[in-house]
């Protein structure tokens, strides 16, 4: 059986209408976009904050290590120079390092001076004083050379074996022990010279006495 066209039309597929999305539904992905860029940005952000602290932490770290040890150095040193060079360069050291640092470096200016006024006074006293207040102090090697001359021009001055001898019996290792021990050497020779000289003379004084004596004698 045919069907008739009637049946046919009411059989005919009617078109379906095109969904058309809501503005909702358009807006979504853009929302998401825009939430997944802010989530970059933001994570991005803590990221390189986080890099600059720690490169603020190992900095500040460093300074501090590098300021302990020239601390540590200073403190050690008897060099004024080399504790006023850290105050020049750690002005924002701790309080309580400058303090120690000016502390020291007034300590070392005052034997400076004093080793100055030691120097320039041209005293063994005022040498050895400053040799004894201040022991390992870097003067202290100049000092006792200035002793040293100072004890040989003395023992020259008296140009005696006993004045040469108190300066070799003071001074082993003295720069002038050689030159003191030959000037005691010729001295001793001189005396042994002068004794045999004067026992010389003795000799023939008493020969001469005895001769004298002699002639008398037969005179009377």
């Amino acid at each position: 059986m045919v069907p008739s066209t009637q049946d046919t039309q009411n059989t005919q597929i009617t078109p379906s209408n095109p969904v058309i999305p809501t503005e909702v539904e358009l807006k979504q992905p853009k929302k998401k976009s825009r939430k997944a860029l802010w989530s970059a940005v933001i994570i991005g952000f803590v990221l390189a904050l986080i890099i600059v602290m720690l490169g603020i932490y190992y900095a500040q770290k460093t300074q501090m290590e590098n300021e302990l040890r020239a601390y540590d150095n200073a403190m050690m040193s008897a060099e004024p120079a080399v504790l006023q060079n850290f105050l020049d360069m750690y002005i924002d050291a701790p309080v309580a390092h400058r303090d120690s640092i000016k502390a020291h470096l007034q300590v070392l200016m005052k034997i400076d001076r004093d080793w100055e006024n030691a120097r320039a006074s041209l005293s063994k006293s005022a040498l050895q004083l400053f040799i004894d207040r201040n022991p390992d102090n870097v003067h202290v090697r100049e000092a006792r050379q200035m002793i040293d001359s100072l004890d040989f021009e003395t023992a020259k001055m008296g140009d005696s074996m006993e004045s040469y001898k108190k300066y070799m019996e003071e001074h082993e290792q003295g720069y002038y022990y050689d030159e003191a021990k030959n000037a005691y050497d010729r001295l001793e020779e001189e005396m042994v010279r002068a004794a045999q000289l004067k026992a010389e003379q003795d000799s023939i004084n008493k020969a001469a006495e005895a001769a004298a004596a002699a002639i008398i004698e037969e005179i009377n």
